[in-house]
């Protein structure tokens, strides 16, 4: 028997439907992501077939599950698939609030919508009273950095040098590390205030040269004062050239920036990813919950159904 499973579009930290980071949602059954049911290698099939940034399987919530009201997630970029994905929740996160998905009756009253990880994290997000049509935002764990050693740091520095078609001198990196814990593959290249990352031309293959890490995050801080910092994140070895936004990567940027700029505790920062589609963030980091929240908002652009 053929399994109708309804999807939606969104694009997440945008109010355009051309800017932001696209998300392809499904909403599958209480208690389908299993290995016997629908197990990774075919949703990575499915995945694969779509060619979006980000595949969302949801699995609604099971009335028998101890913890009530949780959306199990699992998350598809291509063959890769990521512990975690900020843009691919806060889109999910739209496609719920706003009902966008057929039979999914979800009382709305608290406004707060909380999903699982495949490693068991628990992420909340919510609607933002008081912000414009379609304004949400989302918890993620907070991750430090980790400092990498000065032979590290100056391989980095050459790689991304070779790659943006730089001298080292010229693009100025004053720090680089990597994420803590699941974010290990993640490497942070902080550049000099002022150096353009918008327009940047970048050789995407050379930054396979920064193996292991997997992830490169370059950030600045930027002489528009509207702005806090910047940044662009490309995964080679992952085959995505270039993340448009990236939420797991403001996990880590954002207690780095507010440590380094002396930020209050939950004092908000406005970041932009200076991707060719490009995304508005409004950042916070709350030390004391571990928690860094992205506020944005999210757009809703096509949707259709998979025969399984």
């Amino acid at each position: 028997m053929t399994l109708k499973v309804p999807y939606v579009c969104i694009s997440a930290f945008t109010d355009s439907v051309f800017g932001g980071n696209p998300a392809m949602i499904a909403a599958l059954p209480p208690g389908t992501i299993t290995a016997g049911t629908y197990d990774d290698h075919f949703m990575t099939q499915i995945a694969l077939n779509f060619n979006m940034p980000i595949l969302v399987f949801i699995s609604l919530p099971d009335p028998n599950d101890d913890e009530k009201g949780i959306f199990d997630v699992r998350f598809f970029a291509g063959a890769y698939s990521p512990v975690i994905c900020g843009h691919g929740m806060f889109a999910s996160t739209k496609a719920i609030c706003s009902k966008l998905l057929p039979g999914l009756d979800w009382d709305l009253s608290t406004r707060i919508v909380r999903f699982r990880t495949k490693a068991g994290t628990i992420v909340s997000s919510r609607m933002v009273p008081g912000i414009d049509q379609d304004g949400y935002e989302i918890d993620l764990p907070a991750n430090e950095l980790v400092e990498l050693n000065h032979t590290e740091r100056n391989r980095i520095a050459a790689v991304v040098a070779r790659a943006t078609g730089k001298s080292i001198q010229e693009l100025g990196v004053e720090f680089v590390a990597h994420g803590g814990g699941a974010m290990g593959k993640y490497v942070v290249i902080v550049l000099k205030e002022g150096t353009r990352l918008e327009g940047m031309e970048v050789d995407v293959p050379a930054l396979v040269g920064n193996a292991p890490f997997a992830s490169n995050i370059l950030t600045t801080l930027t002489p528009d004062k509207a702005t806090t910092f910047v940044s662009r994140m490309f995964a080679p070895l992952h085959g995505i050239t270039e993340d448009q936004v990236t939420g797991s990567a403001h996990t880590m940027l954002v207690p780095y920036w507010a440590k380094r700029l002396r930020k209050g505790e939950g004092e908000e920062m406005y970041a932009r990813q200076v991707s060719v589609r490009g995304g508005d963030l409004w950042v916070r980091w709350e030390q004391m919950r571990g928690k860094v929240v992205i506020k944005s908002k999210a757009v809703y652009f096509a949707k259709g159904e998979l025969d399984l």
